[in-house]
Formats: C-alpha cells, structure tokens, sequence
C-alpha cells in the first residue's frame, strides 16, 4: 500500500504515480524508490519533494530549469533520488608572512 496519496492535476508527472495526467480522487504515489518512510514532504503547484527518515530526498513533477535537481529539465512522473552535490572545493588561503 502506498505511503502517500495525491489527486488533483497530474500532467508534468507532480501526482508521482507515473501516469503524468489528473486525478479526481486519491492517488497513491510510486513508493518503489523510497528507501524508508517518508517524514517531510513539500508539494507546490508544479512538483513534490519528500524526505524520508534516513535523510534520503525524492523529486518528482515539474522539471523545467532543472527545478528537481536530477540534473536535467525534464519532467519526472515518479519519485527519483537526486545526485549527490559535487564534493565543495576548499579555498586555498595565502600565507602571511610577518615582517618587523
């Protein structure tokens, strides 16, 4: 049984039960990919986000300008894991040197 329900316009795939068209009633979301349960989620207009109880996140909906964070524009019809941040670069500091 799934976790989470939605309902309501469907077309770039924000209900997440990967028909990517309305639904009029409750309509459970693709729960396949979610490695534990869902504690947090945040559905807009266009596309969802959820967070489950071991940190993982899920986006699905809307993609255009890369708005899910998988790395592309297109739209996604079931919950998908964005990629890691790439490893931050650390800043290298000049040394000074003390004069008297």
């Amino acid at each position: 049984m799934p976790s989470l329900w939605a309902w309501g316009t469907g077309q770039a795939g924000q209900l997440g039960d990967g028909e990517g068209k309305a639904s009029l009633l409750p309509t459970g979301v693709s729960d396949a990919t979610f490695s534990a349960n869902i504690r947090q989620i945040a559905a807009g207009e266009s596309h969802c986000v959820a967070l489950d109880d071991a940190g993982a996140v899920y986006a699905w909906g809307y993609g255009d300008m890369a708005a899910l964070g998988l790395g592309h524009s297109r739209d996604v019809a079931t919950p998908r894991r964005p990629p890691p941040p790439p490893p931050r670069r650390r800043r290298r500091r000049a040394a000074r040197v003390a004069t008297t």
